[in-house]
């Protein structure tokens, strides 16, 4: 029996490995890990949005640096590389410097009160 170009199961490479029907259902190590790089991804994407944000509405210079040992995600706000670090720890007024330490309470808890 000749199969006819409107039967579904005519449809070249359906049973082949790859699609849909034939997958492998994922470990649960798999989808944590795809779900962790959903979650890394989309508050990559939410920072680089706030400080083009901050940028545009406040008038401020933004420079934002995301690094994971093995890559990294820059935002800059301007066309030119930043400042030094040293130049910036020199500069008048002194700069406010936030670290996960100005986040903590002296018990240790996390504070939505302080720091940013």
């Amino acid at each position: 029996m000749e199969r006819c170009a409107a039967d579904p199961s005519a449809a070249p490479g359906l049973d082949s490995p790859g699609t849909p029907s034939s997958r492998r259902p994922l470990t649960q190590a798999q989808k944590d890990k795809r779900r962790l790089s959903t979650k890394i991804s989309k508050r990559r994407a939410t920072l680089f949005r706030k400080a083009h944000d901050f940028h545009k509405d406040c008038g401020f210079e933004a420079y934002l640096l995301l690094w994971n040992g093995h890559r990294s995600f820059v935002y800059n706000s301007r066309p030119v590389a930043p400042p030094e670090h040293a130049q910036v720890m020199e500069s008048y007024p002194l700069p406010i410097v936030y670290n996960p330490e100005a986040h903590k309470d002296d018990d240790g808890a996390r504070s939505g009160s302080q720091g940013l």
